[in-house]
């Protein structure tokens, strides 16, 4: 939170696609509550999987893919053509999203054998994986490893772009509300208690295009942008 703050400020008087600095801070905060730290790096230079903007990327194009009409689904005996290269886009980013959960499962399978009998579940990962290995356990499907990454990938996506998309609508609830509304509310507080903003260039909110990008989420078809001014004392940003 504290690092969206200090990029807007440093924005201060300038337009801030807001978009992407939602993206970025619901990430960081539902990949501490889901993986237990923030995997991904603020920068190149940084120890990480991969940075914040580029995992950013990867879900929007997830969003974007998941909306898709592909042709191949509705005539099967051209599938193979792949004639809008959708699948072929979809088995590169599986890849990566693959390389990056696999990272995840390994360490968290390192803390346990490290911790052997001492180990206590802290995240949704440790708790997917203990249910996975517990022979008693009652379920009646039991968890594979593809199975507990497409958990935690519906929990990164659904948290990280339900959160973003209430902020920037002003969406009344969001539809993955049980764990992004806690974000939701924080991120606003924090904006509004820190900053006044307004719009670009004199722009009226009537002016404001309320057109949609239908995905996995429904999108603004042209993303909010905003100038913040902000409204209190130096030394808190």
């Amino acid at each position: 939170m504290r690092a969206l703050i200090s990029r807007l400020y440093e924005s201060s008087g300038k337009k801030v696609l807001l978009r992407h600095q939602l993206l970025q801070t619901t990430l960081c905060s539902i990949s501490r509550i889901a993986l237990g730290k923030k995997f991904f790096s603020a920068g190149e230079s940084e120890d990480g999987i991969v940075t914040v903007k580029a995992f950013c990327e990867m879900l929007e194009e997830y969003d974007s893919i998941t909306g898709v009409i592909n042709l191949g689904d509705w005539i099967p005996w051209i599938n193979f053509l792949d004639l809008q290269g959708y699948v072929k886009r979809m088995k590169a980013l599986s890849k990566k999203f693959d390389r990056i959960y696999d990272h995840v499962l390994d360490e968290h399978r390192d803390r346990r054998d490290l911790e052997k009998d001492k180990f206590v579940a802290h995240d949704f990962v440790d708790f997917l994986l203990q249910l996975s290995d517990d022979q008693e356990s009652s379920l009646e499907v039991k968890l594979n490893p593809d199975q507990i990454k497409g958990l935690t990938q519906d929990l990164l996506t659904g948290g990280t772009d339900t959160s973003a998309l209430t902020i920037e609508w002003a969406m009344r609830m969001c539809p993955g509300y049980v764990l992004g509304l806690k974000v939701v509310t924080s991120i606003i507080g924090n904006l509004l208690h820190g900053f006044n903003w307004r719009l670009p260039d004199n722009t009226k909110n009537e002016e404001l295009s309320m057109d949609e990008v239908y995905g996995l989420g429904t999108t603004r078809k042209y993303p909010l942008v905003a100038v913040t001014e902000p409204r209190l004392p130096l030394h808190l940003y």
